[in-house]
């Protein structure tokens, strides 16, 4: 398996990384806010507020469940723009994230994505929009920028996966050995996910053929 990336393969990633776990995502953030009940919200803003950030929501999960991309950044454009300081806007940025990726604009991603690590309230997303986040820098060819968001990465859910894309970073760069260690680790967080496990472990397998003499 060939590691090293060009910077076409990793706009591919990140767009098969949101292809494959985008769906999931949407129905986590969508549960996780309608399933509050309203009630924090209300307390927040008044009803019409409330019922304007809901509805905006509702169609950007909506569009972006149907790969609708225009109506994601129509929907999300506006949610923003109007509830820029509640809940919903952060999970919006997510999902506007991943519309810019599966486009291929990964420079609008980074944006978005940027302000859900500036900005959320959930620690989930803001892990989940951290390690994104790298990946983006890397792929539009600032790998130093995207090492230092990952050395932000708390430990927890997602430590995993800035441990992986931390070797793939490091072994793109020409340190193998450094790549090793951070797979490693990677390898070891994914316990609870072996077809996560099963793929940095492809990664170190075929490190060690790379690093064997002839």
């Amino acid at each position: 398996m060939e590691l090293h990336r060009t910077d076409e393969e990793r706009l591919e990633s990140l767009k098969n990384w949101w292809s494959e776990h985008g769906r999931a995502l949407i129905g986590g953030v969508v549960l996780g806010l309608l399933g509050i009940g309203g009630w924090t919200f209300w307390q927040d803003y008044d009803r019409g507020q409330a019922e304007a950030a809901s509805v905006l929501f509702e169609a950007l999960s909506e569009a972006a469940a149907a790969g609708d991309h225009a109506t994601v950044r129509e929907a999300g454009s506006a949610l923003l723009a109007d509830h820029s300081g509640r809940g919903y806007a952060a999970a919006a940025s997510l999902l506007l994230a991943r519309s810019e990726i599966l486009e291929g604009r990964p420079d609008g991603a980074m944006a978005h994505l940027k302000w859900a690590v500036d900005h959320a309230e959930s620690p989930e997303i803001r892990r989940i929009a951290r390690v994104r986040l790298a990946e983006a820098t890397w792929a539009a060819g600032a790998p130093d920028k995207a090492l230092a968001l990952l050395d932000e990465t708390p430990a927890g859910p997602f430590r995993a996966a800035s441990d992986e894309l931390r070797g793939d970073i490091l072994f793109a760069g020409g340190e193998p050995e450094e790549a090793r260690a951070a797979w490693e680790r990677a390898a070891e967080g994914y316990s609870d996910s072996p077809a996560s496990r099963h793929r940095v472990t492809l990664k170190l397998n075929d490190l060690g053929h790379l690093n064997t003499p002839p």
